[in-house]
């Protein structure tokens, strides 16, 4: 009698241990935690010439942050990189379109600049955010100094 007590115990403590242990975080390793976003961001500048004064810095970050790849620059992957900047020959030659390899938790995008020509020109930021198009940001440059930093999340 003792033996099959002490069996079924044993079956018992086997069962609730695999039981407490099974994983239902299906494939979230932290729930508590809001997820990331993918983001395909597309800049167009128009009029904007080699005379002119643009800076533009993308930056970003993951939920977990250990992920050190997280762009892609017109299909080249920016490796290493949670920041860069985009050449203002490479708005000139043409739209920019930006990418994230992995979901992040926020893209920032700085631009500052004037036109030193003395005319203005325009910059278009397109972003796309899990697969929805956003409302796309038109900002004119004059000769006036113009610095601001955009949020995507």
């Amino acid at each position: 009698m003792k033996r099959i007590l002490f069996l079924s115990l044993s079956m018992l403590m086997v069962t609730a241990l695999f039981t407490a242990c099974s994983k239902d975080d299906n494939g979230n390793p932290r729930p508590d935690l809001p997820q990331g976003k993918t983001m395909k961001l597309t800049i167009t500048a128009t009029g904007l010439t080699s005379n002119d004064h643009l800076k533009t810095t993308i930056s970003g970050g993951t939920i977990n942050g250990t992920e050190a790849t997280l762009y892609k620059v017109n299909g080249v992957a920016q490796v290493n990189q949670k920041g860069f900047e985009i050449g203002q020959s490479k708005l000139i030659s043409g739209p920019v379109t930006i990418e994230t390899v992995v979901p992040v938790a926020i893209t920032s995008i700085s631009m500052g600049g004037f036109s030193a020509a003395g005319h203005s020109f325009s910059i278009k930021i397109e972003p796309v955010i899990d697969g929805k198009s956003q409302t796309a940001i038109n900002q004119s440059y004059t000769t006036e100094t113009f610095a601001k930093v955009y949020d995507f999340r």
